[in-house]
């Protein structure tokens, strides 16, 4: 009998839940209104950390478009503090030939005003929303670096050997900061 009424409780709990979870309600589904307009995205997978010397500031961001028909100009816009945005210069648009899904866009670090070894963040934007589409990446923050100069003194051996045990010897180039060389 003890062995029945637990088999029933058993059973009853999961009865009421599915007699109880069933609903009449139907929702009506109405579909979005088709994307219009350029359709402008930054690609999600994409490198957003740069290193910029003196030799190399220029560094590049794709932008990539879903209606690629006709030419585009794209306004774009960076934000970060104004300290921060005079040490770069950003282009304002960016321009799509007709049949072109990318464009390149080419920013320039002014490495003579950067401090060396500090990452800057800007955030560079599709200025008007009208352009950029739902399903992407409407900005993308980018991190750039200037690292400090080095130079070559040389190659060395290296072990992990310890206490003169047997090892095997790895060739390491040996480097000097040329700002603080000791």
């Amino acid at each position: 009998m003890k062995f029945y009424k637990i088999l029933s409780t058993a059973l009853l709990f999961p009865a009421l839940i599915a007699i109880s979870s069933c609903e009449e309600e139907v929702f009506d589904y109405t579909p979005a209104e088709p994307a219009t307009g350029a359709q402008v995205y930054f690609e999600g997978a994409v490198n957003t950390n740069f290193v910029v010397n003196a030799v190399d500031s220029v560094f590049t961001v794709k932008l990539t478009r879903v209606q690629k028909d006709s030419v585009a100009t794209i306004a774009l816009k960076a934000e970060a503090d104004s300290a921060t945005l005079t040490k770069f210069s950003f282009p304002s648009v960016a321009t799509f030939a007709a049949g072109e899904a990318t464009t390149t866009i080419s920013c320039v670090a002014k490495v003579d005003s950067m401090e060396f070894d500090t990452p800057y963040t800007v955030k560079l934007c599709i200025a008007n929303e009208e352009d950029a589409t739902l399903y992407g990446q409407s900005f993308v923050n980018l991190k750039v670096t200037c690292p400090a100069p080095w130079k070559s003194l040389g190659v060395g051996k290296f072990s992990e050997a310890f206490l003169g045990a047997a090892g095997e010897y790895f060739d390491v180039e040996i480097q000097q900061n040329e700002l603080a060389p000791n």
